[in-house]
């Protein structure tokens, strides 16, 4: 649905949220039956927003999203959508893809904000953000640099010998790990 925001001027704004659906929660017969519904409800919604500023949130994957990323990880019935199909909106901001992008700066800005945290070493190397949208001139989202966890790989080769005190050794390795504050996850 549509969600408005009115701020202390009086000022609105309409939020689409679209939760994450793949083509079997739509329960079309293909991904392009599916991403033809998805356009049809957003063209449903847009002709109900009475602000001048429309922006849709959501979990999808948009075109152009999957540079970087491994889309052999992505299953099948997964929808990619067309950035076309957000265009009378003002801007678009997806999650699902973890690693933060600006896939359009034209008449509607498409906006990967990207995980919170790296979740595992395939993000060690990304940069996590927050966005501040300034709804009365959506050109002017500021991007701020978060703060996250560093992960840092660790790659323990034992000797025959060694194998017999790997328990020992790697606790070792743990308390000095705990003397300079990291912090670890053996799981």
């Amino acid at each position: 649905g549509i969600h408005t925001l009115t701020d202390d001027n009086g000022n609105t704004v309409d939020l689409i949220l679209a939760p994450y659906r793949d083509r079997r929660m739509i329960g079309a017969p293909t991904n392009t039956d599916a991403i033809d519904e998805i356009s049809q409800n957003l063209d449903d919604l847009y002709s109900k927003c009475s602000s001048k500023t429309r922006i849709v949130i959501g979990h999808f994957m948009m075109e152009k999203s999957i540079t970087g990323e491994n889309p052999d990880s992505f299953s099948i019935n997964e929808l990619i959508l067309p950035i076309k199909i957000f265009s009378k909106f003002e801007m678009v901001v997806m999650g699902h893809v973890h690693r933060h992008s600006v896939l359009s700066k034209e008449s509607t800005i498409a906006i990967y904000s990207g995980s919170m945290d790296k979740k595992d070493f395939g993000e060690k190397h990304h940069e996590k953000v927050a966005l501040i949208v300034d709804t009365d001139n959506i050109k002017n989202t500021e991007v701020l640099k978060s703060k996250t966890r560093n992960l840092y790989e660790m790659n323990l080769d034992y000797t025959e010998g060694d194998k017999y005190f790997k328990h020992q050794i790697t606790d070792r390795i743990i308390l000095d790990i705990d003397k300079f504050n990291m912090k670890y996850d053996l799981e």
